[in-house]
């Protein structure tokens, strides 16, 4: 997967609360990384 195929996915996940916590935490790295870019 691309890096944004990545945040796309994540972005698409229907979560509950603690996973929502945890893929909130992923795309935040995902977009630094992306900005590092």
């Amino acid at each position: 997967l691309s890096v944004f195929d990545s945040y796309v996915f994540f972005e698409n996940l229907q979560l509950d609360l603690v996973d929502e916590k945890i893929s909130k935490e992923i795309l935040k790295e995902i977009k630094s990384r992306l900005k590092f870019l």
